[in-house]
């Protein structure tokens, strides 16, 4: 449990083995950044809390999971290997860097995923893998690699947005 917003440190890998709780003190948005997100526990994101997290730029695996309904935003150049289940249900964002979805059905039906950047190439990759998210928003980045059953993909109009080797039914 981190306690207080912005406690954590941006500068380190943090492993999670067992729960890393954000937002349960006095039922506050407790918003952390970590270097990297390491491990195969329980990430809590409670009363709508973000967890920021691979800022060192590194390629790193998480094999855990999420709940809450909280955000996930992926930061830094590296490509952070995610093989668990995100159950929380606010959202996912890429911002930088990639992330590779190692197993079906690992985002949540209830969060939407952000890939956006105005200035980076953020990439969420599906690896091959199907997923349920109900929407996929694309604001300068690359959505590849998978399907998405039937979900639905807003695109912005920058010339950035990029959409390789996806199935499914488009909404």
């Amino acid at each position: 449990r981190a306690g207080q917003a912005w406690s954590l440190s941006s500068e380190s890998i943090h492993q999670v083995d067992g729960t890393l709780i954000l937002g349960d003190n006095d039922n506050r948005r407790e918003d952390q950044e970590i270097g990297e997100l390491t491990g195969n526990g329980l990430v809590s994101l409670q009363n709508q809390s973000y967890l920021f997290y691979g800022g060192l730029n590194g390629d790193v695996e998480f094999s855990g999971k999420s709940e809450g309904n909280g955000a996930l935003i992926k930061k830094g150049s590296g490509t952070t290997s995610f093989s668990g289940t995100f159950g929380h249900t606010g959202l996912t964002k890429v911002h930088d860097g990639t992330l590779l979805l190692r197993a079906n059905e690992s985002l949540s039906e209830q969060s939407t995923v952000l890939i956006s950047s105005s200035t980076k190439q953020p990439t969420l990759d599906l690896g091959g893998t199907t997923q349920r998210a109900p929407a996929y928003n694309l604001h300068g980045g690359t959505l590849k690699n998978g399907t998405i059953g039937s979900a639905q993909i807003n695109v912005d109009r920058r010339a950035n947005n990029i959409i390789n080797d996806i199935d499914g039914e488009l909404v």
